[in-house]
């Protein structure tokens, strides 16, 4: 088993038992749903609605080292749990409570990554959502394996719905929405024409710390916040 593969599962089975519901987002479901690329940490996403955030993190916390000292602060001002798996493997979980992740993780499903190891990951449309909010470099490259993979079958219609939720929720006259990814080529989802989809949101910084777009922030050295996990700080 690949230490990738083994941390996730240290992770996803963790989550499982003391009934917390996740699934992978990430390098890991770009594996699933578009071409593998290397990577050297996992993301997965867990429900902790507003509120309930302590116990989640809590519970991590105790089952993980922390890759920060000030780790359940850091986690409850960003929502998102930096940790380290047993095989030293970073995780990079984010708390999951806004409308669109709570559609994410209802519709994740299992993938066998490896023989007898079916771990559950976010669909290949909530997957493209997740990289064009970021649109970092690879998180762009990375669509475009999922489109040229999935073609298709995937649901154009949902991915332009959260996209335009998310750059209005943005409302700011400076967010620069590029269209860098083609979809809604004829017999894809339900679009019949070509279209454009918006893949790039800038970071923003609006005084407090939980109202901004997380976009490769790094905290130190060794602990960078992936932006394909922090979506909701947009709307916080």
């Amino acid at each position: 088993m690949t230490p990738l593969v083994e941390a996730a599962r240290e992770l996803l089975h963790f989550l499982d038992s003391a009934g917390f519901t996740s699934c992978l987002i990430g390098a890991l479901a770009v594996e699933r749903w578009g071409e593998p690329r290397l990577t050297r940490d996992v993301d997965a996403t867990v429900l902790a609605d507003y509120g309930t955030e302590p116990r989640v993190i809590d519970a991590v916390l105790r089952r993980f080292a922390a890759r920060r000292p000030d780790a359940r602060e850091f986690a409850l001002a960003h929502r998102v749990v930096l940790v380290r798996a047993s095989n030293s493997v970073d995780l990079d979980l984010s708390l999951a409570a806004f409308e669109f992740e709570r559609e994410v993780l209802d519709r994740a499903t299992p993938y066998e990554f490896e023989s007898g190891v079916g771990l559950a990951t976010c669909s290949a449309e909530d997957l493209i959502v997740y990289k064009a909010v970021a649109g970092r470099p690879r998180d762009i490259e990375d669509i475009g394996t999922v489109v040229r993979r999935q073609g298709p079958r995937l649901d154009i219609d949902r991915v332009r719905r959260w996209l335009r939720v998310f750059a209005e929720l943005k409302d700011d006259p400076d967010l620069a929405v590029r269209s860098k990814t083609r979809f809604g080529r004829p017999g894809w989802g339900s679009a019949e024409e070509p279209c454009s989809v918006p893949c790039r949101v800038p970071v923003q910084q609006q005084g407090d710390r939980r109202q901004r777009v997380l976009i490769d922030c790094d905290i130190d050295e060794e602990a960078t916040v992936r932006s394909d996990v922090v979506l909701h700080s947009v709307v916080n």
